[in-house]
């Protein structure tokens, strides 16, 4: 099996990007009667989950691979 590096195309490392992913802020507003249970809170949900995986940083593992330059590339 090949031997995996950390690649990220602006150069940062694992833990310059684990500095990125801090939790969201707390104290927002707290959710009103109407949020607390029902179709709302599902909605609500739902939002905050695209917002996560929107914001989610995707960096990919690159496998060590031989470089071929020349005509046989």
């Amino acid at each position: 099996m090949a031997s995996r590096r950390w690649f990220d195309p602006e150069g940062r490392s694992r833990a310059d990007i684990a500095a990125l992913r801090v939790p969201e802020a707390e104290g927002g507003p707290e959710p009103t009667t109407a949020l607390l249970d029902g179709s709302a809170r599902a909605r609500r949900e739902r939002r905050e989950m695209n917002r996560a995986l929107a914001a989610a940083v995707r960096v990919l593992p690159v496998a060590d691979q031989e470089v071929v330059w020349g005509e046989a590339a």
